[in-house]
């Protein structure tokens, strides 16, 4: 589908104009593409095309006993969450080896699947990593994992409502720790798009734990051995977060009274931001390397 195709189906959508008051839900994930750029968030979102470059997702992988399946980097993902998820069972097993194979075939996975090489590995490197140690080391109700939360910030004059959830929150001496596991390699540009996340993340858990910033959160790439990046986000990284995640807001209500494809970014953005739409968008630019 081409941003032609685009404009063609936005402009046969009846245009929606948000009345005062409005409450606008997006997800943490979704609010950061329209952070990055309106027209991406809407081309991805509203119309969901998927951007050039990206492999849409398989079924997922089988579990034991059914036919094999292709490889789901999405479930692939869930399945690495599961498993760190199960961390208090840690210390019943004398090694992580044993605990993460004992962990897939309870899931209902064969341990052996070559598929989940590298899934196994990464989740038993993690445990042995010094990160991995501290978190094992916890007590157990120092440790919510896949934690939903629900932000609502004013965005005058409408109301904005940002959901997601928390991949682990633990509390140490140092206070909240926010954790959000990323199964693949780091990369400047997603380090840059993730710090949006951890943003939002950072601003539920203030919230609700009723701690003032700086709230310290730490983003892990398994893939990288694993890799930790972290991110101290103080009170004036969570203002900026809340003007723009408001202006988004006002965006909807004010870009959905038109039909139409909604602004996108100047070209060295969009090449900055690896966007899959940039030769669709910009017809001369080149694609993402």
């Amino acid at each position: 589908t081409s941003v032609t195709d685009a404009t063609r189906d936005v402009r046969a959508i009846e245009p929606t104009a948000l009345p005062p008051g409005s409450r606008v839900v997006l997800a943490v994930t979704g609010l950061e593409t329209y952070i990055q750029c309106l027209r991406r968030g809407q081309l991805t979102h509203e119309l969901k095309i998927t951007p050039d470059g990206v492999t849409p997702m398989g079924p997922p992988i089988a579990a034991a006993g059914v036919e094999a399946s292709p490889f789901d980097p999405l479930v692939r993902g869930r399945l690495v969450h599961r498993l760190l998820s199960g961390l208090e069972r840690l210390p019943l097993y004398e090694d992580a080896d044993v605990f993460v194979d004992a962990e897939l075939t309870a899931l209902g996975y064969d341990p052996g699947e070559v598929r989940l090489r590298d899934a196994r590995t990464d989740v038993v490197r993690f445990l042995r990593s010094p990160v991995g140690g501290a978190l094992a080391a916890l007590a157990p109700q120092a440790r919510r994992y896949e934690l939903p939360f629900c932000l609502r910030l004013p965005a005058a004059p409408y109301e904005l409502e940002i959901r997601g959830q928390i991949d682990l929150l633990c509390v140490d001496e140092d206070g909240p720790l926010v954790i959000d596991f990323k199964h693949a390699r780091s990369h400047p540009r997603s380090i840059e798009a993730y710090a949006l996340q951890l943003d939002a993340y950072a601003m539920a858990v203030s919230r609700m734990m009723a701690s003032d910033p700086p709230v310290r959160t730490k983003l892990v790439f398994l893939r990288d051995g694993p890799k930790v990046h972290e991110h101290l986000v103080d009170g004036a990284r969570l203002a900026a977060f809340e003007v723009q995640a408001c202006a988004v807001a006002r965006a909807f209500g004010e870009l959905r009274r038109e039909p139409g494809l909604w602004p996108g970014r100047d070209v060295n953005v969009c090449q900055h931001l690896g966007c899959g739409f940039l030769p669709r968008c910009h017809s001369q630019a080149p694609a993402r390397a």
